[in-house]
């Protein structure tokens, strides 16, 4: 199929760049007008295949060359700035496969300039716009697709610190994707990593306690030991700081944090007949 592209790549290039145009807006009708036009996008069975084969389509155009992925860039681009979630998805899921594929190169390239759209602000202000926030956003999602397939030792070398720079984002539309999709997805998957992480991020961020419970909580459900063990560590630790502050405001801060998300956590978590409840 990729050398197929190529092949047209090298002979119909204008025809194709023209095509990537019609597809982003085939994309973005068949989401913003998925009521009407039923003939041509149909039920949500047909339109999530259309996406599927989109998704496809544009992630193997992307690789056929180095003008190839320039087109495509600024296709997925214009995606991943479009305020429906599925739009964006369509963009995410086309540049999660340059990772799968074993592009790691073109993958993480791409994914640092759409981050650096994302949060460049102007010089009067600190806030970003919308549309860089949904930029924002589908980066995060991108990051959920490709990382969670990734061994623990890619994940620590290649993914960690982008988690923890989508955490600190002055974004609370971004903060909140990274939240509830890219914890979700990957907390199950990488948990015994990301403990340290998480932590410092429950410290830090009372934004996200709720998103990192929810997320410890569905790793519950397939590695309970271990987050049992973690919410033990925590709570220990939290009150043997607290019992200790003696009235340091920073530590009774950050050590109630972490407290509440072990509460939290615990509120989340689903006990089979036979569990325990703390």
């Amino acid at each position: 199929r990729r050398l197929v592209f190529k092949i047209a790549w090298d002979s119909h290039r204008r025809q194709i760049i023209n095509g990537l145009s019609e597809i982003m807006q085939i994309v973005k009708e068949s989401v913003t007008n998925e009521r009407f036009n039923w003939e041509l996008y149909g039920d949500s069975l047909l339109r999530n295949q259309l996406h599927t084969t989109i998704v496809q389509t544009l992630s193997d155009i992307g690789l056929v060359s180095t003008s190839a992925i320039a087109a495509v860039k600024d296709t997925l681009l214009q995606l991943a700035s479009h305020p429906e979630p599925k739009v964006q998805n369509v963009a995410a899921i086309a540049l999660a496969r340059w990772y799968l594929d074993g592009r790691d190169r073109e993958f993480f390239a791409t994914l640092r300039q759409f981050w650096s759209i994302a949060v460049e602000t102007k010089l009067d202000s600190q806030e970003t716009e919308k549309w860089q926030d949904y930029i924002g956003s589908t980066v995060a999602i991108t990051i959920s697709y490709a990382a969670q397939n990734a061994s623990n030792d890619k994940f620590l070398k290649q993914f960690l610190k982008w988690l923890k720079e989508l955490s600190k984002s002055k974004s609370s539309f971004v903060r909140s994707y990274f939240g509830y999709h890219t914890l979700y997805y990957l907390v199950p998957v990488h948990l015994t990593v990301m403990e340290e992480m998480l932590k410092e991020i429950a410290q830090n961020h009372p934004d996200l306690h709720d998103a990192i419970a929810r997320s410890l909580a569905l790793a519950y459900k397939v590695r309970p030991n271990e987050v049992q063990k973690i919410l033990d560590l925590w709570y220990q630790q939290s009150t043997d700081n607290l019992s200790k502050s003696n009235n340091n405001h920073a530590a009774e801060v950050t050590f109630g944090r972490l407290m509440a998300t072990v509460a939290l956590t615990y509120g989340e978590i689903e006990y089979d007949d036979q569990q325990k409840h703390p």
